[in-house]
């Protein structure tokens, strides 16, 4: 017997029929090979090509379509076999298959489940809900099928009705849901527990006691904040699955404790081996305590004696290169110095060129200052050099008829001495960081004076100050370099020729002796002399002396800072957890009790431990950064090497400690009026507010964050502190004398007589 189709060529019966047999086989062959037999160019890929060949309707149309191309050919076995035995109308509707509820990327996860489509998709593999839970025998359309039947035949024979489209997707949904519990079931469960729980769940599920549950989970969460625990039995799942859980967290920690306590253990006993054998190397092989105190008198006697020879560099280098001298309103005094100075350099090849400075930027207020100092410039210009002078300029506190005046009384000082006033020098300012605000001048007249009679044959004719007549821009001690060189630029200097430096009035700061000075210690052939006013030679003259001591101290000619060891055949310690530093014992406190806990048995041990070392070679052989022993052993104090050691329970200060400052918003300083100054930050510096109660603090004047670096916060000298109609303070310090209610008394004592009487 042979079985076949009747294929229609168009529409109706009366478009004419084509009748062709094919070999017997399933359904899904003969549509294979009927595919290749015909010759129509009919759509045979949709569901309107399907219905227009075998003259269906457009349900079932699409129910074939979805079986021979997006439903898995296991399904479709399945799904033969159940239709068979129930029939395909009694069972399910051709919706259930054509809307693709058996197909692969079909999702149940639709309207009030959207959120839950991922979890809800047909997938070939299933990778969502059975490669990643391991549970191969459980695939979700296969699931879902068995479940079709299930509650198919569950029902009695004369009550039972075909699957609705609308009915197949909610069990779809549950069908999702219960697998997606289950595997955050697994997640927490036991390995050996996980089979029989899941064969307890899949009985429930089977029975229709789940499915409330589940789709009222996917309907009202997310898969990022559902629980399985909304679903009855799973929640009973769950908590048994948390004391099997919790009970072997326990017992884990237990067993953890017990092995971390035999590592306790077994390090202690390690290290105590190790510090032992340490102690008996260093009792071996260290020096004894004369020894040691031999080696730390040596070394102190060499750091004096490197002292004493760096002090007579100093002034050795001073009295030949950088002379000060101190002087009143008097210069009568320093003059025949610096003719000796001279002197002493005529007869040496090359010659010599003088440069007298004369700085007016600040006009000096004692007049016979200024007047000596002009009749100074005179005596050594006659000798055909040159002077330079710095014209004053504007400030806050002075006034355009007083700098007028000034500059009148400079020129007329200059003819009175029979000095040039043809060559004007501008001198420019470099100023990157300044903002709009800033008023300070970008530029400042000075003359380079030449005598009279010496204006037309003059070698600083041909200076570059001259024929240019601008030097800059610079900044600073910068600017007095450039002044140096601008001068001499231009001129025909021999290497044996050589440059003196008269500083005849120097500023405050004596920016041009700094600037000479950072030349000569830079090997250039300048020798200088500044008259000082006596009120600021002492400090000018330390820092002085103290840059050219830091040159020596880090050049070649210098000896080691450290006295060099001799040599001796001796062997290396070979220590194990001790360590050498500076020729000492050192304790690694740190790194001993890292590997204990605090406050343990032997965390107590290794203190013992270090109250022992420094029993034996003193407290200087504890690592830094703890906090210091308050008491040593007056052993300790004869092992021949400093003890820094405060009685009384009292330690040194950690220079390296963090502070940790109070935080107020500019409001709570109350109003401004309130406050008893404040000093507006500008440039990225903060704004220094004092409050009414003397606090002293820091505000930041913008949005963005600025960044103080480690600097002078108050004190005197550091530059112009204003008071409105006030002058600018010039005091070096606070003690120096001011009249205040018609007394001369220290600034110090006005202002503690002001906090006491005024608060």
């Amino acid at each position: 017997m042979r079985r076949g189709v009747m294929i229609a060529e168009g529409r109706t019966v009366q478009d004419g029929c084509q009748e062709k047999w094919l070999p017997c086989g399933t359904m899904k062959e003969y549509w294979v090979q009927y595919k290749q037999q015909s010759s129509d160019n009919a759509d045979w890929e949709s569901a309107a090509g399907i219905a227009k060949a075998f003259a269906i309707g457009r349900a079932e149309s699409s129910a074939v379509l979805a079986l021979l191309s997006n439903v898995p050919g296991h399904v479709c076995s399945k799904l033969n076999e159940i239709v068979k035995i129930r029939g395909m109308t009694r069972f399910l509707t051709h919706d259930v298959i054509g809307k693709g509820t058996f197909s692969i990327g079909w999702t149940s996860g639709v309207l009030a489940c959207e959120g839950w489509s991922d979890q809800l998709t047909n997938s070939a593999r299933d990778h969502t809900l059975v490669t990643r839970m391991c549970i191969q025998e459980f695939r979700k359309v296969d699931l879902y099928l068995e479940r079709l039947v299930s509650d198919h035949d569950s029902v009695p024979e004369q009550l039972r009705r075909a699957w609705s489209y609308k009915d197949a997707v909610k069990l779809h949904q549950a069908t999702g849901a219960f697998l997606w519990c289950l595997d955050q079931l697994q997640k927490i469960a036991p390995a050996s527990q996980f089979d029989d729980m899941k064969k307890s769940l899949r009985q429930s599920f089977f029975a229709k006691f789940l499915d409330l549950d589940l789709v009222h989970m996917l309907e009202e969460k997310l898969p990022a904040t559902a629980d399985i625990k909304m679903v009855c039995p799973f929640r009973r799942a769950w908590s048994f699955a948390e004391k099997i859980s919790q009970g072997r967290m326990e017992e884990k920690e237990e067993k953890a404790m017990l092995a971390k306590k035999e590592l306790a253990r077994a390090t202690y006993q390690h290290v105590l081996a190790m510090f032992e054998s340490d102690m008996k190397i260093l009792e071996e092989q260290l020096p004894g305590p004369v020894e040691a105190a031999t080696e730390t008198a040596l070394d102190m006697k060499y750091i004096r004696d490197r002292q004493q020879k760096g002090k007579a560099y100093v002034a050795d280098f001073c009295s030949k290169n950088f002379i000060l001298e101190a002087v009143n309103e008097d210069l009568d005094a320093a003059l025949p110095k610096f003719l000796s100075l001279l002197d002493s350099m005529r007869g040496i090849a090359g010659k010599m060129y003088v440069v007298c400075s004369l700085d007016f930027t600040v006009y000096p207020a004692a007049a016979t200052y200024v007047r000596k100092a002009f009749e100074c410039l005179a005596n050594v210009a006659a000798s055909s050099h040159i002077g330079f002078i710095f014209m004053p300029v504007h400030q806050k506190q002075t006034t355009e008829p007083a700098v007028l005046k000034h500059r009148r009384q400079i020129e007329e000082n200059l003819m009175k001495s029979k000095m040039s006033l043809a060559n004007e020098v501008c001198i420019l300012f470099a100023k990157p960081e300044a903002r709009v605000t800033d008023g300070r001048a970008m530029t400042q007249i000075s003359l380079l004076s030449l005598h009279q009679n010496y204006t037309s044959n003059s070698d600083w004719n041909s200076s570059s100050a001259v024929t240019t007549a601008r030097i800059g821009p610079a900044k600073g001690v910068d600017c007095f370099k450039s002044i140096l060189e601008g001068l001499m630029k231009g001129m025909e200097i021999k290497e044996a020729d050589r440059l003196v430096v008269l500083d005849i009035v120097p500023n405050r700061q004596c920016e041009m002796g700094r600037a000479v000075l950072q030349k000569v210690l830079d090997g250039e052939n300048i020798k200088y002399m500044g008259f000082l006013r006596e009120d600021v030679e002492k400090d000018l003259r330390s820092a002085m002396e103290s840059v050219v001591y830091q040159h020596w101290d880090s050049s070649a000619d210098a000896p080691p800072k450290q006295r060099p060891q001799e040599s001796k055949e001796k062997q290396d310690l070979k220590l194990e957890i001790l360590a050498m530093k500076d020729g000492s014992p050192v304790f690694p406190e740190q790194v001993l009790m890292d590997r204990f806990t605090a406050g343990s048995e032997y965390h107590k041990e290794v203190q013992k431990m270090k109250a022992k070392f420094e029993e034996k070679h003193g407290r200087v052989g504890a690592s830094t950064g703890t906090s210091a022993t308050t008491t040593t052993s007056q052993e300790g104090r004869v092992s021949g090497v400093c003890d820094f050691t405060i009685d009384e329970g009292l330690s040194p200060l950690d220079t390296s400690r963090e502070v940790s400052l109070p935080v107020k918003t500019i409001d709570q300083l109350g109003e401004p009026s309130s406050r008893i100054g404040t000093l507006v930050g500008k440039a990225g510096k903060p704004t220094v507010v004092l409050d009414k109660d003397f606090g002293l603090w820091l505000l930041n004047p913008g949005d963005a964050k600025i960044k103080v670096p480690c600097s002078e916060l108050c004190g005197f000298g550091t530059g112009d502190v204003m008071q409105p109609n006030g002058l600018v303070w010039r005091l070096a310090n606070d003690r120096h004398q001011v009249v205040f209610d018609k007394e001369c008394m220290p600034l110090c004592v006005v202002l503690r007589k002001l906090a006491v009487e005024q608060g």
